[in-house]
């Protein structure tokens, strides 16, 4: 597996929805590639942020604050 290849696995994964033969061919290529387990990681960081429910702005906020 490729990093190309990894990549269309990432989001997948973050989701916990990967398949048990997909998983392992990932875990494989990210054993050797630090790049891809940085995105990985920043995929989980922004799902967590999701869930916790961060700060959101309805359409035109920004844009009223300026």
């Amino acid at each position: 597996m490729n990093c190309n290849d990894a990549r269309q696995l990432l989001e997948i994964c973050a989701d916990g929805e990967i398949g048990a033969g997909d998983g392992v061919r990932l875990e494989h290529h990210l054993e050797d590639c630090s790049d891809c387990v940085d995105a990985l990681a920043a995929l989980r960081g922004l799902r967590k942020l999701v869930r916790e429910g961060t700060t959101y702005f309805e359409s035109g906020t920004v844009e009223a604050l300026r």
